[in-house]
């Protein structure tokens, strides 16, 4: 039941507020009680006096008229005035003994006799004879003309009156706190369950709409992941994240359906070709050894089209496993780049494209050699692809202090900078032909040796790729 998201939400916004009631309602408790504690000793230490000067009094008319014990009767009179218990305390060294009477003595008590004599009282919790344990009050007897004490503590006090409070009386009741903070306590609970259930409902709803829109996605459904991208929160992070996946998948899956349209249009061409030379030569239509010979050069060629485009396809799923291999070596760059001047301007050219070769910087790279000759290859059999008759591909280089910079530019249509990163994706082609893998593996074989790939305008018009490897001299 805990597994749920919603069950644990609620646990965790109900649980904190019943421990902060319950914390609340035990501080409370705590309050109260030092404050009535606090109360009900400064009633005591000024009752106190008071209660003494009657005491006092009925004490010295014991002593005087030798009255009975019965005069000292005020213990009903102090409950009633003060709600304490009244006791009293004989001085040990007093001379003259304690004349009695109905106040309760509490015999055995050993106060700080020194102390009430300055005129002091004295605060302590303790328990009196037959009694719960109590907060006690004392404050010292004088018989005295004015029943009060010397100042300098030279007359000695005969005896203590205690005023003693129980200790249990100091709380509210257990009733008062249930009629009083339990209703509260209970509304707190179930406001914070409601809550907890209002806001687990939010949180929970758009995670059920991304479990939803996970399963269309798995069904191959893109166009049916609807999803709140308006919010601000993480929810609405997470559902434009979630959002951005999905078209990004989407895009994929149309470029690996395109692909496959691309790459079987690819191999079915040079395959027509080449059933077609061979049934000629096998049934003996290409008679002349002209025609068998244009045949033979036919299928060679188309056979070397094939291996070509199933090369970039295991180049490709290497570099992406990254299980591909490079060869390190200091290479010369201008030199690659004269070479690849040379074997591409051996082949014709489509009609009007002039192949120029610009300025060749000197600078020298760790790098594999025939990995960078296949890099600036498939610049340029995309370069001359895209550029129109009467354009110009240029191929050059540009040094620094830190890096060697490749630079194929063309007279096309140009690459919209929107859309340069796409160029460089895997199974992305401009137009419907190719199989949009080289310019990928290039991308590829250039970050696996330290450099980068990118795209800008070229002073042509067209597209410029630059190819920037680091330089060591």
């Amino acid at each position: 039941m805990l597994r749920s998201l919603r069950v644990r939400l609620v646990v965790f916004f109900v649980v904190p507020v019943l421990v902060a009631g319950g914390l609340a309602l035990v501080l409370t408790t705590r309050s109260v009680t030092d404050y009535e504690r606090a109360a009900t000793e400064a009633t005591l230490r000024q009752q106190g006096p008071g209660v003494v000067r009657q005491f006092a009094e009925a004490a010295r008319n014991a002593f005087d008229t030798d009255g009975e014990p019965g005069q000292i009767n005020i213990r009903t009179f102090v409950r009633q005035i003060t709600g304490a218990d009244i006791l009293f305390v004989a001085n040990p060294d007093y001379a003259e003994p304690y004349p009695g009477g109905n106040v309760e003595t509490w015999p055995a008590l050993d106060l700080d006799w020194a102390r009430l004599a300055r005129g002091e009282q004295l605060v302590f919790e303790a328990r009196p004879p037959n009694r719960e344990p109590s907060l006690v009050v004392v404050s010292g007897v004088f018989l005295t003309r004015n029943f009060r004490p010397d100042p300098d503590g030279t007359i000695a006090a005969f005896g203590a009156i205690l005023l003693a409070r129980p200790l249990a009386t100091l709380a509210p009741e257990q009733s008062f706190w249930a009629r009083r903070l339990a209703p509260a306590f209970l509304a707190a609970g179930a406001a914070s369950l409601i809550l907890a259930l209002l806001l687990g409902l939010r949180i929970i709803a758009p995670l059920r709409r991304l479990v939803t829109a996970a399963g269309a996605i798995a069904r191959g459904r893109y166009d049916s992941v609807r999803l709140d991208r308006k919010r601000g929160d993480e929810i609405g992070q997470l559902n434009r994240a979630f959002g951005d996946m999905a078209s990004q998948l989407s895009e994929a899956r149309e470029h690996e359906r395109l692909f496959l349209m691309r790459v079987s249009h690819e191999l079915r061409t040079p395959l027509t070709a080449i059933q077609g030379h061979v049934s000629a030569l096998s049934d003996g239509i290409a008679e002349t050894a002209e025609e068998q010979a244009d045949a033979y050069a036919v299928i060679a060629s188309e056979s070397s089209r094939l291996e070509r485009l199933i090369r970039d396809l295991l180049d490709l799923a290497k570099l992406e496993a990254r299980r591909f291999t490079l060869e390190r070596a200091a290479v010369d760059v201008a030199e690659v780049v004269r070479q690849c001047h040379a074997v591409h301007s051996t082949p014709a050219l489509p009609d009007g494209v002039d192949f120029v070769l610009g300025a060749v910087e000197p600078g020298v790279v760790i790098g594999d050699g025939d990995r960078i000759r296949q890099v600036i290859a498939n610049l340029l059999e995309n370069a001359i692809r895209w550029t129109p008759p009467g354009g110009v591909v240029r191929l050059s280089t540009v040094s620094n202090a830190t890096q060697v910079i490749v630079e194929v530019a063309d007279a096309g249509p140009g690459v919209a900078p929107e859309r340069r990163a796409d160029v460089l994706r895997p199974f992305f082609s401009g137009d419907a032909h190719g199989t949009g893998l080289g310019l990928a593996i290039a991308a590829e074989l250039t970050i696996a040796m330290g450099g980068s790939l990118t795209i800008g305008d070229a002073p042509e018009g067209g597209a410029l790729f630059s190819c920037a490897l680091p330089r060591i001299v």
